[in-house]
Order: C-alpha cells, then structure tokens, then sequence
C-alpha cells in the first residue's frame, strides 16, 4: 500500500527511514514535498497497518493513505 508520511521539515530523515523499515515500510526515492515552513511530505509503501505501527515511533509521523490520481 502507498502511503504519505507528513513529518517536521527538520526531521532527520534517517532517522524516519529507520522507523519505516522497522515497521514493514519502505521510503521511496522521492524528494520530500515542502508544507510550509514547518513540514514536509514523505512517500511510503508498507502494510496495511503502518500507520499503527508507526504511533509508537520516537519521531513525529502522520501517515496518510496516497493514492493514484485519476483524470476524468
């Protein structure tokens, strides 16, 4: 499943990265998109659950499911 990981802008990204691997997840190779000043949007695949996994990580993580866009 495809996910949206929205963490502080200043968040160490390995940091993240760690916590998604050890969650069943894995971060893809896109750059993080800028939410302001304060945030920034990671992408993710992991389990169904991720976002329960991840409610327990050290690292502030919102996880948003990410899904295709469809034109009409």
């Amino acid at each position: 499943m495809k996910w949206l990981l929205t963490t502080p802008a200043d968040v160490d990204l390995d940091g993240v990265r760690a916590e998604v691997e050890a969650a069943g997840g894995k971060l893809e190779a896109q750059k993080a998109v800028p939410l302001g000043e304060n945030e920034q949007v990671l992408y993710a695949e992991g389990p169904e659950d991720l976002e329960a996994r991840l409610k327990a990580a050290p690292i502030p993580i919102q996880v948003s499911p990410n899904s295709e866009l469809e034109l009409y």
